[in-house]
């Protein structure tokens, strides 16, 4: 009996310590941020951004949007689930809002695809690409509506597959538009080669994580979501103790040896998925335009905000301008990108503008969006008047 008493006190014991390794720390975290902040969470550093110009909504805007969720879909990963707040909101089919003229006459319909920049992360509703093109286009006098197919993380192949399977439910625009070149840059840092997709490793990890051959692995992250700190400390030992470090689970980390090969690599995937959308485009007389977006990497003047938080997130923070540097000049000089029909550079588009655009490595603010939309405008309303002809 004397044994089991012993044995309860060591297992309650230990439940204690791990009570406290998981529940003091962000107990008093909470607190410290509900007296520093109003609010138990942290505010998003976006929310600072100078592009923002203070503009009261975005405060409001950055308390909502990681309540913003995504649920699983079929070939292309994921698209949003509904949600609506002020300035943000997404239909029941995973579509952002966009604005559109009132229907008084037969329109021309324009489908947009592309990653979070298309989808409007960080911009409200009215500001999104989509919004802002409908919004000219209308004023010039185009009668047009607008779809916003964007989804975050979206590369080029999963806007193409997008793309196919709106084809394949009869679902057409007469222009269809394709904003991309940074997540194929992101994915390419996170992942080492060229055509996969955000937290490819992760997605990996996940594959298949029900079946009864995995059941030690899903006790794993079990254990990782109910008691993550505990969890880490468990880890960090199990590496002290382990003599050989195990190389298959070592993340990928970007080499300077390793970006030329890498950016031609990415560049010559990315056109080839170009002429494919492009092939199946023509078959359904469809025009298309393929703009390659701006980047914060090739800007001359940064602003503090943007140099500070330039490589936030980065593995090799030293080699991440090098990196998209090296895959955006891969694509904005290659001979087939700049002979492609519909193939459009934007990329360039801030590089001589001193003002702040970027509020974080990737987004634009919206009069960024503005600009971006204007640039796109001429070659837009040039698809339109060719789909009539």
């Amino acid at each position: 009996m004397e044994f089991f008493g012993n044995l309860w006190n060591a297992i309650g014991g230990l439940l204690m310590i791990i009570v406290a390794i998981e529940v003091l720390p962000g107990l008093l975290k909470r607190v410290s941020r509900a007296l520093r902040y109003g609010r138990e969470s942290k505010p998003d550093t976006r929310a600072l951004a100078d592009a923002y110009e203070n503009a009261d909504w975005v405060r409001p805007y950055y308390a909502v949007i990681w309540d913003l969720r995504v649920n699983w879909a079929p070939h292309v990963g994921g698209v949003m689930r509904s949600f609506s707040a002020p300035g943000l909101n997404i239909d029941a089919s995973g579509l952002r809002r966009t604005w559109n003229a009132e229907k008084n006459s037969p329109v021309s319909r324009i489908h947009a695809y592309g990653g979070s920049t298309m989808m409007g992360f960080g911009v409200r509703d009215d500001w999104t690409v989509p919004s802002l093109l409908s919004k000219k286009l209308n004023a010039a006098g185009h009668r047009v509506e607008v779809v916003n197919f964007g989804q975050p993380t979206y590369t080029a192949t999963q806007a193409f597959i997008a793309f196919t399977e709106q084809l394949a439910t009869g679902n057409k625009g007469e222009v269809t538009i394709f904003l991309d070149g940074l997540n194929e840059a992101i994915t390419a840092e996170q992942n080492g080669r060229a055509g996969t997709v955000f937290n490819a490793a992760i997605r990996a990890d996940e594959f298949n994580l029900m079946q009864p051959w995995r059941r030690t692995e899903l006790l794993r992250h079990a254990l990782d979501t109910i008691a993550p700190r505990t969890m880490r400390r468990v880890r960090t030992l199990e590496e002290l103790l382990r003599s050989v470090k195990d190389n298959d689970t070592e993340a990928f980390n970007i080499t300077l040896e390793a970006i030329e090969p890498l950016s031609k690599n990415v560049a010559s995937h990315y056109i080839n998925t170009l002429r494919m959308i492009r092939t199946i485009a023509e078959d359904n007389a469809i025009e298309t335009l393929f703009f390659w977006q701006p980047s914060l990497f090739s800007k001359k003047t940064l602003s503090d905000y943007e140099q500070r938080y330039q490589n936030d997130g980065a593995p090799v923070p030293a080699l991440r301008g090098d990196l998209f540097r090296g895959i955006y000049e891969a694509v904005r000089f290659n001979p087939e990108f700049l002979s492609l029909p519909g193939a459009v550079d934007v990329s360039t588009l801030f590089d001589d503008n001193p003002d702040p655009q970027f509020i974080d490595p990737f987004h634009l603010a919206e009069k960024g969006n503005n600009v971006l939309a204007e640039s796109m405008l001429p070659h837009l309303i040039k698809a339109l008047e060719a789909n009539k002809d």
